[in-house]
Parts: structure tokens; sequence; C-alpha cells
């Protein structure tokens, strides 16, 4: 397998299918990740499952990283709202 351990990766489509699988072995594999999907609600869900999948097998949850991750999706999401005309 390789790590992925520091690299930062963003997924489209990170909802459901590909990109959520997608998502759970990227982070096992060690990668810190944006997830971009259209519904926000189904994106926050999708969220919450990688962070399940990853930490169970890790036990641990860097509460500083997963603060700054949340400012960058954050961010990530007004601009494309900006770009697309979603609503935020």
């Amino acid at each position: 397998m390789i790590a992925l351990s520091g690299k930062t990766v963003l997924v489209t489509g990170a909802t459901s299918g590909i990109g959520l699988e997608a998502s759970v072995k990227l982070a096992r594999m060690g990668a810190s990740l944006v997830l971009v999907g259209r519904d926000r609600a189904k994106t926050d869900a999708a969220c919450g499952a990688v962070k399940r999948h990853y930490y169970e097998k890790n036990r641990k949850v860097p509460p500083s990283r997963l603060a700054q991750d949340r400012a960058v999706a954050t961010k990530l999401w007004q601009a494309s709202a900006a770009l697309t005309g979603l609503p935020q």
C-alpha cells in the first residue's frame, strides 16, 4: 500500500459510490482529505463515514488537524458556491 501521510487529496463526488470508497481508502493510506459534494448534508455525512472508518482503525484523532481541515473545507465550500451559484 502506498503511504500518503503528509499529503492532501481533494476528492470530488465524495458523497457516494466511487468517490466515497476512494475517500475511505485514501484516509486509510494516511492522506488528509478535502471532500467535495453538491449537497452539504450528504458531504457532512460522508465526512463522518470516512472519519469512522479511518479512526476505528487508527484510534487517534488529531483535533487541531481536524479544525484546520474544517476551516479549509469551509473556504472551499464558500469559493465553490461563489463560482457555481450554489447556496451556502
